[in-house]
């Protein structure tokens, strides 16, 4: 999968990359803004957008995954540790994963997500993972 990540903390962004890249997936950003992260989705369309609610400069992850959302159909997943934001917006979300999480959280959850795009029961979904729908 080709996975926009949008994080606005350099180091959680560089490991999200890293533990993404390391399952066979091909990583866009990371981004810290919704500038940036628009910029990055219209070079190379993104399979999954994967970012945190608050960002760096104007506008937010929410608000980011309904602009993706509604361009390109492209699904989210938060990354955060604002889970009532996160819910208010499950409208354009898979779900939230919980911070702190660790990389295998974060490999389990995209691989849960990309079951529940395929319209699959995710095998594994971690404790971090709290999922908005379900195949």
């Amino acid at each position: 999968m080709r996975i926009l990540v949008v994080e606005d903390e350099p180091l959680i962004a560089l490991l999200a990359g890293e533990a993404l890249a390391e399952i066979g997936h091909e990583v866009l950003g990371p981004c810290a803004s919704m500038g940036e992260a628009l910029e990055a989705a219209a070079a190379a369309p993104p399979d999954l957008l994967l970012t945190d609610i608050n960002l760096v400069g104007p506008g937010s992850g929410t608000e980011l995954a309904r602009v993706l959302s509604e361009r390109l159909g492209v699904p989210c997943l938060f990354m955060s540790a604002q889970p009532h934001a996160a819910r208010r917006n499950a409208d354009v979300a898979i779900g939230v994963l919980h911070k702190p999480y660790s990389s295998g959280s974060l490999q389990q959850s995209v691989r849960a997500a990309r079951d529940v795009l395929a319209g699959r029961r995710p095998a594994v979904v971690p404790h971090e993972l709290e999922l908005f729908c379900a195949a």
